[in-house]
């Protein structure tokens, strides 16, 4: 039995094992550039992008008409009964502003008190991940402040005929004091205020959103809030944001599972739980992490044109916890 020699086998080694390193090499630039065009790495859509880079296939263009250019509309002129949109939020002053970088939150527009006029809820994130940002634009270590939810009730309109607002917390500054705790339950703390002079920043809910309705038949609306979780969003594939549908290319059609976006490795933290089993301590009970809250109008009973509210979330086992 012949052997090669022993410097024939070496460079024959060395050229199998420069193969295998390029081969290597060039599989994970494929595989990212068979995934970005075709969503899958196939036998079918390999082919495909070999005749499409070689020139023997031409990719199919698609398929529409083209539209003439079009001539710019007329001016419309407006008649003494059509008013154009204003902007006047800012007269809603600074407790209407953002201030969480991150969530996302909800609003809805109800007769809260029932003057027949459209009131103004806004949720907020009261466990602020967000930090402060100088003038100077360098990054603190301080994060924002945990404001609390707010309601602007309407005064009705001003001689411009702009409706004029004020948040409850103002109109409590000037209130008589009575079923003060009550007023400011939808604040949404977990150890609610009672008394306006009391902290406003302390540990709250994250308010996501909010929906008004009269649940208990009564004639008033009350409110439901939705909560959620506490951390930086995406953090897992089970809490990751689901995109539908997905892309219509080649070797996706007939597909129908989502595709599940998280964030990358370097922003991911320990913070972020689903909330069905974990219990929060920061009230006067328990609860679970992201618990939905559900309040009911309770009417003006002290006349002071603020309306109080009562939690029954647990008596009505509407104790849900969702996910972001």
């Amino acid at each position: 039995m012949a052997f090669l020699p022993i410097n024939r086998w070496f460079k024959w080694s060395l050229i199998l094992l420069l193969m295998v390193l390029v081969g290597v090499a060039g599989w994970f630039p494929f595989k990212r550039m068979m995934l970005e065009h075709y969503g899958e790495l196939t036998l079918t859509s390999a082919v495909e992008l070999v005749l499409l880079r070689s020139g023997l296939k031409t990719a199919a263009k698609p398929v529409g008409k083209v539209l003439p250019p079009q001539p710019a509309p007329e001016p419309i002129e407006l008649g003494p009964t059509v008013r154009p949109f204003r902007q006047i939020g800012k007269q809603l002053g600074p407790e209407a502003d953002n201030f969480d970088l991150v969530s996302i939150k909800g609003a809805t527009i109800f007769d809260a008190n029932g003057d027949g006029l459209a009131d103004l809820f806004f949720a907020r994130n009261q466990r602020p991940i967000a930090k402060r940002v100088s003038d100077d634009g360098v990054l603190s270590d301080e994060y924002y402040p945990a404001h609390p939810n707010v309601l602007f009730l309407n005064q009705g309109n001003d001689a411009a005929g702009n409706p004029q607002f004020r948040s409850l917390q103002q109109l409590q500054q000037d209130g008589n004091k009575q079923f003060v705790k009550e007023e400011l339950l939808i604040e949404g703390k977990y150890r609610p205020r009672s008394s306006i002079d009391d902290d406003p920043y302390t540990i709250g809910r994250i308010g996501e959103g909010a929906i008004s309705a009269d649940f208990n038949g009564d004639g008033r609306l009350d409110l439901y809030l939705l909560n959620g979780h506490f951390g930086l969003p995406y953090q897992t594939h089970e809490v990751g944001a689901r995109v539908y549908p997905p892309r219509r290319n080649l070797g996706r059609q007939g597909r129908t599972d989502p595709l599940v976006v998280t964030m990358p490795p370097f922003l991911k933290t320990g913070g972020l739980v689903d909330g069905l089993t974990t219990m929060l301590n920061f009230g006067d009970q328990p609860e679970a992490e992201g618990s939905n809250r559900l309040y009911l109008n309770m009417g003006d009973q002290d006349g002071d044109g603020l309306p109080e509210w009562q939690d029954v979330t647990d008596q009505a086992n509407v104790v849900v916890t969702g996910r972001r």
